[in-house]
């Protein structure tokens, strides 16, 4: 976290501003991987991408979830099984399968040796919003949080905590609704050969769009973010640097 500068007037930015600028650069690095939060780096999606172009015949059935996953398909989830274990999607939480059941007389269960997640029942919104559920992992969300964990406690410092609070909550719970609702349109609409490749950057587009547009409206109606808080004082502060180089020179 960048240390926030209260009077950047009196403020000598050689050392110490170096040093807040390379670690707001990687800040800025981790935000735009935050962006893409809920893209599953699952290695079972490259595989399927590859049968899909090249003709192999893929069951997709009205019934069958995604239930993506954050790590259990990748290398780390191979060399922690616990965590792998533990990374279940919003469609395989209890209050999900409530209101998936109550609002549209829908089931999420699981079938077979391999626990598939499937939805029965005759609502269209029902089978889409459980489809949608089960492309967020909840350590996406976890991710997400974690990345916005910074920000609301140096909002809690300078009495901001309450604007910050409805800003974070936004830009875990938008984006990736955007996302994942994006994908599965993509994928109950695109040609099987590309069914796919069309989800994932159709996720990924509504993901970072969504994103960029909330900061938009956030920043119009609510002021500016901390994030640009901080951008702005770091320009500050090389600017100074550069007038005082010029200065000595």
């Amino acid at each position: 976290m960048v240390t926030r500068v209260e009077n950047i007037s009196n403020f000598d930015g050689s050392a110490v501003g170096n040093t807040s600028q390379v670690i707001l650069d990687q800040i800025h690095i981790a935000k735009e991987i935050k962006e893409l939060n809920n893209f599953p780096i699952d290695l079972k999606i490259g595989k399927q991408a590859l049968d899909e172009f090249s003709g192999k015949a893929l069951t997709y059935t009205d019934e069958a979830i995604p239930n993506y996953g954050a790590v259990k398909n990748t290398f780390l989830g191979k060399i922690c099984p616990n965590l792998a274990k533990a990374d279940k999607t919003l469609a395989e939480l209890k209050v999900s399968k409530k209101i998936v059941k109550n609002l549209f007389d829908c089931d999420i269960k699981k079938v077979g040796n391999k626990g598939k997640l499937v939805v029965s029942g005759s609502s269209e919104t029902g089978k889409f919003l459980s489809k949608t559920l089960g492309r967020i992992p909840r350590l996406n969300l976890a991710l997400a949080s974690a990345f916005e964990a910074p920000n609301m406690i140096k909002a809690a410092k300078n009495g901001d905590l309450g604007k910050q609070t409805v800003r974070s909550t936004a830009n875990i719970l938008l984006p990736t609704i955007a996302s994942s609702m994006a994908g599965q349109l993509a994928c109950k609409l695109a040609p099987a050969k590309y069914k796919t490749v069309l989800s994932l950057v159709s996720a990924i587009g509504a993901g970072v769009g969504a994103n960029k547009m909330l900061n938009k409206a956030m920043d119009k109606f609510m002021g500016e973010s901390i994030q640009k808080q901080n951008e702005k004082a770091m320009t500050k502060l090389a600017e100074m640097k550069e007038l005082k180089a010029v200065q000595q020179a």
